[in-house]
């Protein structure tokens, strides 16, 4: 009876998945397209018969790790998305050896990844439930999508490691990574983007180049790979596309789609594995790269971080089907295995956020750890005032908003008040026009406000376009970056039209400290080290119809912790008068 209740826990789980996966599949198929241009492209050489082409972005939804078909004067190849930095994209072109190219085109749907993980899943259906699967690999796996399901199996082997921005969450990670792998345990670093990953390779390859022990490998290749492999100049260091070379070592580091490619060729090979970014994991990846482990799993991350790339306000109702993009480590999940007596893990410091800032964006979970070590920040001093957090009120003003053809939307007046605040301290010498992006970080919810104001800095003409492409970004980008100076545009405000309706935007839906809303404020503001400056229409917020009694939205919470903990920007030109805002 045991064993029938097991295969049915296992084949439920399996059937969830794979309808998710399925439908996710579905939806991103039909936003294939015709061939489409690819902007300013550079091509590079890479290494095992591959290039790798860096271009200017492209206005889609992407996940790194999937891949679409690119033409190069005519010729067709297949390319892999290895990163999306701001205003770029880097694909991976696979059994190419071109340099250089007159006419670069690519098509969508970025789809085959999925394809790959429902293959692999229905593959799974009924061989988990053999005699030749590694029961240990299964009750890790079913654990992360199940935590109370499998509590016998899986016992305190899945654990959480839960921190704010700043509190240090990758560091945590890479010394545990160093203390298992010492203790003689083949370790796996499992990681969504590879900008992620490639942090951690960075950083173990700068500990590890010395220690013949340890043969470190980072499965995939991307241009920061190849540096760090190149920088530490060491036999045990290396950055490769094969499955089989990266798994001679005893410490791997990869992403959630390739950590699936190694499911896919043989699952229990690792004693553990970490994930990090496990917010942004896609529970179904996070399953697929769970069986790979054979004693242990780690999940570090931030639940009131974004979710995955797409991720949809989730439905009342908690199947995996119905919320394919809820992560593995939503607060519910990590509750229920805290009950289940599995250890769990809440970072003490802060390091990187000033202390007003970071309690203005930190959840109460973490509101006793925000011992920040950078408290002196508070004093922070800039042409747009004093503090680690400002606002400028754009009410007075009548800024309205305008909704797109394309449903995005847009704000006049915003827009000028964004370019104000790069001219000031462009005037007062705190950033560089010519590596201005290196300091300042302009995010917007919305990409037809981060066009118009990228537009309206070209028109300027002080600052290069590619230095406008990698400063103005939305939230989905900017996760995972850090900035000195931050401008956040919320975008919002009375409609532009006041006889047409303009349901509140994205920056409002849901309700509590992990709607999406809520993930979405609390990710634009805590990129910044210094200060964060927020451009928002305070008399909408607080009055906006959306405003419900007893439910708990974003920017009216945003409201609050401005009276708080906020200051109005003043900015100051070289003349003596000021303008305050």
């Amino acid at each position: 009876m045991a064993n029938m209740e097991a295969w049915q826990f296992n084949r439920d789980i399996l059937d969830d998945l794979c309808a998710a996966v399925e439908r996710e599949r579905s939806i991103a198929t039909e936003k294939a397209s015709e061939w489409q241009p690819v902007r300013n492209a550079l091509l590079s050489s890479g290494s095992s018969g591959a290039t790798l082409l860096k271009a200017e972005d492209i206005d889609e939804q992407l996940k790194e790790g999937s891949t679409t078909v690119i033409r190069i004067d005519g010729k067709k190849f297949i390319a892999e998305v290895v990163g999306m930095a701001f205003g770029e994209l880097d694909l991976l072109i696979k059994n190419c050896d071109l340099i250089s190219g007159l006419k670069v085109e690519y098509r969508i749907p970025f789809d085959d990844y999925l394809t790959t993980l429902y293959d692999f899943l229905q593959g799974k259906v009924f061989e988990v439930n053999s005699d030749k699967f590694p029961k240990s690999s299964l009750a890790l796996a079913n654990a992360v999508v199940s935590p109370l399901g499998n509590r016998k199996a899986a016992g305190s082997r899945v654990s959480y490691v839960m921190g704010a921005p700043g509190s240090g969450k990758t560091e945590e990670l890479v010394q545990k990574a160093l203390a298992l792998v010492f203790s003689g345990m083949r370790v796996m670093v499992v990681t969504y983007t590879n900008a992620a990953a490639d942090i951690i390779f960075g950083r173990l390859a700068s500990r590890l180049a010395d220690e013949p022990s340890v043969q470190l490998a980072r499965l995939g290749l991307t241009e920061a790979s190849l540096e760090i492999e190149k920088r530490a100049d060491s036999d045990n260091v290396r950055s490769t596309m094969a499955i089989a070379q990266a798994m001679e070592g005893n410490l791997m580091v990869t992403t959630a789609y390739r950590a699936l490619m190694c499911a896919k060729n043989e699952v229990g090979t690792h004693s553990v594995v970490l994930f990090d970014e496990a917010s942004t994991l896609p529970i179904s990846l996070a399953w697929a790269g769970s069986l790979v482990a054979t004693e242990r799993i780690v999940l570090y991350g931030d639940p009131f971080q974004l979710g995955p790339i797409g991720q949809s306000e989730p439905l009342r109702e908690h199947t995996l089907r119905q919320r394919f993009a809820t992560s593995p480590f939503e607060i519910e999940g990590v509750m229920k295995a805290a009950e289940a007596d599995q250890s769990q893990v809440v970072l003490q410091r802060q390091y990187r956020l000033p202390s007003a800032l970071a309690n203005a964006t930190c959840p109460p979970l973490y509101q006793t750890s925000i011992n920040s070590t950078r408290n002196l920040l508070n004093d922070t001093q800039s042409p747009w005032g004093v503090g680690s957090l400002l606002y400028v009120d754009s009410s007075k003003l009548e800024a309205t908003c305008q909704k797109t053809q394309r449903g995005s939307r847009r704000n006049e007046i915003h827009a000028d008040l964004v370019v104000e605040l790069v001219r000031a301290m462009l005037e007062q010498e705190v950033v560089a026009a010519d590596d201005i992006a290196k300091s300042l970080l302009i995010i917007t919810p919305y990409r037809a406000q981060r066009s118009l104001i990228s537009n309206r800095l070209e028109e300027t003409r002080w600052i290069a376009k590619m230095q406008i492409r990698a400063l103005v970004t939305t939230v989905h980008r900017a996760q995972g970056s850090e900035r000195e100076y931050v401008i956040l545009d919320v975008t919002d405000a009375p409609n532009f039209d006041r006889d047409v309706f303009l349901p509140v935007g994205r920056l409002w839906e849901g309700e509590g400290l992990q709607s999406n809303g809520s993930r979405l404020l609390n990710t634009a503001l805590t990129r910044a080290r210094k200060q964060a400056l927020v451009v928002l229409h305070r008399d909408f917020i607080r009055n906006s119809s959306a405003v419900r009694s007893g439910i708990v939205k974003a920017l009216p919470s945003l409201n609050d912790k401005l009276d708080r903990w906020g200051m109005p920007a003043t900015i100051k030109f070289d003349s003596p008068e000021s303008k305050e805002c």
